[in-house]
């Protein structure tokens, strides 16, 4: 059977069926007492519920509305001991509903099945079955246990083909092993499926029941009002939660009459890419300022004329920002000149000295100092991008006072 996507068994539902058991919780093939490995086991798997042809065939057939068959009822949940729960979703064996039970589903004569409208409707609270190997049971070996009037227990091993294991009673609808057993036949190998029909005669009406109940619904069964309930129209478009993950909470003392939530895996990635998209956009992703440690948002895109061109680092192998000419970089260095100049006032004013001497012959050499100047009036467009560690950089007025005077004296 293919993966799905299933909304699990409740334990809502386990309560519910460990209620309705007539066995106190204990293993209804084994007998065992509740306190071992018990596990609740769903007579027709639950994960049928797919399905959608095969759930509204049998809904139709078997006298239901469409869309209320709930594979966690408690008529269709039973306890068995872990071991045998195991081989049970593994198809391995089967419950045998009484052939006086079965003969129920056909009509009087016993040569067609009841239609929806005759279904028989049963008020037993228990039913008596049969359990019977199906495939792979060979080598597995079944014990019972007994209570003595004496207050003694008793274990028997019954080995395959299990021909004197005793009957056992349920709360189990036995529409639901009808149809269980019925799928299993189904697709059993043709020379496995005839030799169990051999030995087990009751297994052909059974496979008559399934192929009946899982037949192609009638075309005008939508118009059918026991069926299809009719919506109002004002109901039509309310939200309405039959076919929600959420539908399927089982922890009500009641089953609820709807399918339990169902829908198959999807089968590639591109499939599971598919859900709903938000209706408005999502917001930028907020970077980290590394200068003041808080999130801020992008920059807004520039202009194709504006972006910086990128060059790849051959060291690290990412892209790097071009760096700007090299006119900028050279008036970028001479702007922190006037720090190392001011330094040099108290000694302009003593006197000439070493120092003094090697800043006076730049400025005996010509027009150079203006042409600083402009290169430092062209510099804030690199220094915009940083604007905070340009106002840390600036020289204090006072400095750019010491300068000016230093100007004055060295002009020719």
């Amino acid at each position: 059977m293919e993966p799905v996507n299933i909304k699990p068994f409740t334990k809502g539902a386990e309560s519910r069926a460990a209620e309705a058991d007539t066995n106190n919780k204990r293993c209804l093939i084994e007998n065992c007492s509740s306190k071992r490995a018990i596990k609740p086991a769903n007579a027709f798997d639950r994960e049928n519920t797919r399905y959608e042809k095969l759930m509204a065939a049998i809904e139709w057939y078997t006298k239901l509305q469409k869309f209320t068959l709930n594979l966690d009822t408690r008529r269709n949940v039973f306890m068995v001991g872990a071991s045998l729960a195991c081989l049970y979703q593994q198809k391995r064996w089967g419950l045998v509903p009484e052939e006086s039970i079965i003969d129920r589903y056909f009509n009087e004569s016993g040569t067609e099945v009841r239609p929806r409208n005759q279904f028989p409707e049963f008020t037993e609270e228990t039913f008596t079955f049969t359990f019977i190997p199906l495939q792979r049971m060979e080598e597995v070996y079944v014990t019972r246990q007994t209570d003595l009037p004496d207050g003694k227990r008793k274990v028997d091993v019954h080995f395959f083909p299990y021909e004197n294991f005793p009957k056992v009673s349920s709360h189990i609808d036995p529409k639901f092993h009808i149809l269980q057993i019925g799928s299993i036949l189904k697709d059993m190998d043709e020379d496995k499926r005839s030799a169990l029909l051999t030995k087990y005669p009751l297994l052909n009406k059974i496979c008559t029941l399934f192929k009946a109940w899982t037949g192609p619904v009638p075309k005008d069964a939508e118009n059918d009002e026991t069926y299809v309930v009719p919506v109002p129209e004002d109901e039509k478009y309310q939200d309405d939660d039959l076919f929600s993950e959420r539908s399927s909470v089982g922890e009500s003392i009641c089953t609820p009459k709807r399918r339990t939530w169902a829908r198959p895996l999807p089968e590639s990635d591109d499939d599971a890419m598919i859900c709903d998209e938000p209706t408005t956009p999502l917001p930028a992703p907020k970077k980290l300022d590394k200068g003041k440690g808080k999130a801020v948002s992008p920059p807004t895109p520039q202009a194709d004329d504006e972006l910086p061109v990128l060059k790849a680092d051959k060291g690290k192998g990412k892209a790097v920002a071009k760096p700007a000419p090299a006119k900028a970089k050279v008036a970028a260095k001479k702007t922190a000149a006037p720090k190392r100049a001011a330094t040099t006032k108290p000694n302009a004013e003593a006197g000439p000295s070493k120092r003094s001497a090697s800043t006076e012959a730049p400025a005996e050499a010509g027009p150079s100092k203006p042409t600083t100047t402009k290169a430092k009036a062209a510099a804030p467009k690199k220094v915009a991008t940083t604007k905070a560690k340009a106002v840390e950089d600036a020289p204090p007025a006072a400095h750019v006072e010491g300068l000016a005077d230093a100007g004055k004296r060295v002009q020719p």
